[in-house]
């Protein structure tokens, strides 16, 4: 069975012993302020971004309990957390059947509900902040990572793979995506960016030795751009009305 615990110690602000230590952007910018990191590197903005992912998934997926586990050894899984269903509306006019998370989660005859949807379902994510779409070979490579992770029959209907990136799928990636027996959600989130604007009158060179460039009021915030599920995802959440609610979200 898959477990999902939490890895962290409450943190102290400023008091950085490891990036263990971080769970937000804005403490991610102080850990790399007090160790001097320098924020144009890949590492730093594939880092910024994973934290970045967390925060949205957190607020607007209704994801809780995220860890980000990214780094040697993560097995091609950045954040793991528990994507909280219960808050969706329920359609009563949806056709159940019996492969379905609604169907699993609901009270009644003689067994006792196999899931909970408030706690039960997992999130695998997967952070990609690449400069160009998703190849299909991106989305191959996420069958065998979810077969890692995933051992048993009822996991494979709680465990879903989110896959985050600034950029949509290419038609390849796409045609994968949908043909997959991986239940997939493709998140497209435009990354943080350092903002020239709020910058104001530093110059870039003074800009490197400043301080200002790890605050993050000087760093876009980003946008939640959509949500798409593939069909796999979508016939398990059959019911729930969980793709119509984030079109209504897409940051415009």
């Amino acid at each position: 069975m898959l477990r999902h615990e939490p890895l962290f110690r409450r943190f102290n602000y400023r008091l950085f012993l490891s990036l263990r230590e971080v769970r937000t952007c804005s403490e991610y910018l102080e850990y790399c302020r007090v160790n001097q990191l320098p924020v144009d590197s890949a590492i730093f903005r594939g880092t910024l971004y994973e934290f970045f992912t967390k925060e949205k998934l957190e607020s607007i997926m209704n994801c809780r309990k995220m860890v980000r586990v990214g780094g040697a050894g993560d097995h091609g899984v950045d954040l793991i957390g528990n994507w909280n269903l219960s808050e969706y509306d329920v359609d009563e006019t949806a056709k159940l059947t019996s492969r379905l998370l609604l169907l699993k989660s609901k009270p009644g005859g003689s067994s006792q509900p196999l899931l909970n949807l408030e706690d039960d379902i997992i999130a695998l994510v997967q952070c990609k902040n690449y400069a160009s779409r998703i190849k299909a070979s991106t989305i191959r490579e996420l069958a065998g990572i979810y077969e890692y992770h995933v051992k048993t029959k009822l996991d494979t209907m709680r465990v879903f793979f989110f896959l985050v990136s600034p950029y949509p799928l290419t038609k390849q990636a796409q045609v994968q995506m949908d043909t997959s027996k991986v239940p997939i959600v493709h998140i497209k989130l435009l990354a943080m960016n350092l903002d020239d604007i709020a910058i104001g009158n530093v110059e870039n060179t003074e800009l490197e030795t400043s301080e200002e460039k790890y605050q993050i009021e000087r760093w876009s915030k980003g946008s939640f751009k959509a949500a798409y599920m593939n069909k796999t995802a979508a016939k398990l959440l059959t019911g729930l009305n969980v793709q119509r609610k984030y079109a209504l979200m897409i940051d415009k």
